[in-house]
Order: structure tokens, then C-alpha cells, then sequence
């Protein structure tokens, strides 16, 4: 669904803005 993919999008973009 839409939200399933926004926080999709939310949780990828926070992954990679946490250094390794």
C-alpha cells in the first residue's frame, strides 16, 4: 500500500544516513 512504501522509503533513507 502507499504508506507500507512511504515508510519503506522513510526507513531506507534513514539506513543510509547512519554511518556503518
Amino acid at each position: 500500500g502507499v504508506v507500507a512504501g512511504a515508510r519503506a522509503a522513510v526507513v531506507a533513507t534513514v539506513a543510509s544516513a547512519v554511518p556503518t
